[in-house]
């Protein structure tokens, strides 16, 4: 799977997730640090809604494309889930992975540079940074940057979306005890991923480099 976007939302949904908090809850957008483990907790509530809130949209098609990844995000948290509950500690690696309440404190401890309503923050251990903009007096994570800047938004749009029913679609099949292993299960999600990125190259192929 080498599509920058589903790649950096993939290790988004790993890096970032928290066993903590409750589902509804209004995001703390105080700081960027505030943000960040408010995304935590969203994610690990499976709660899209608030997933949205914390990221940072400059135009309609950027609100699409953060729809789109609260979706994928959603559906990554219900398969792994549901995986770790069919398949026990096997099953952790499906789907998301989990940052332990260690490693959530790190943040505490994370790099922060500010400039004006922009910031940087670098969580211990990581070697990306995550970009944020303040918009009055709240921050937010900028979405734009897990999109793959040399592919039209509308088409990455689609592709998250196609990817996220995937995993949803997986979710709902190890919840009822389709697959015998994790093993079988992760070979499923492999395979008709692997569907969905042909299929979208090739769509990407063939079409027109400029519009009529």
């Amino acid at each position: 799977m080498r599509n920058k976007a589903i790649l950096s939302i993939l290790w988004l949904i790993a890096g970032l997730t928290a066993s903590v908090a409750a589902r509804g809850d209004e995001p703390d957008l105080s700081s960027p640090k505030a943000a960040l483990k408010s995304l935590c907790k969203a994610v690990d509530a499976q709660d899209g809604a608030g997933i949205l809130k914390v990221f940072y949209t400059a135009d309609d098609v950027e609100r699409d494309l953060a729809r789109a990844f609260s979706e994928l995000i959603v559906a990554g948290k219900k398969l792994n889930e549901a995986a770790r509950q069919e398949f026990g500690s096997a099953g952790d690696g499906l789907g998301s992975g989990m940052m332990n309440p260690a490693e959530l404190a790190r943040l505490d401890q994370a790099e922060v540079k500010e400039s004006g309503d922009s910031a940087t923050l670098l969580p211990a251990g990581q070697s990306r940074a995550v970009r944020f903009h303040r918009t009055d007096g709240r921050w937010q994570l900028v979405i734009r940057d897990y999109a793959n800047a040399g592919q039209d938004l509308p088409h990455q749009v689609s592709l998250v979306k196609k990817v996220a029913g995937v995993l949803d679609a997986l979710a709902d099949e190890v919840a009822a005890s389709k697959f015998d292993t994790s093993e079988e299960a992760e070979a499923a999600i492999q395979t008709r991923l692997a569907h969905v990125m042909i299929r979208a190259a090739t769509q990407a192929t063939s079409r027109p480099a400029t519009k009529p």
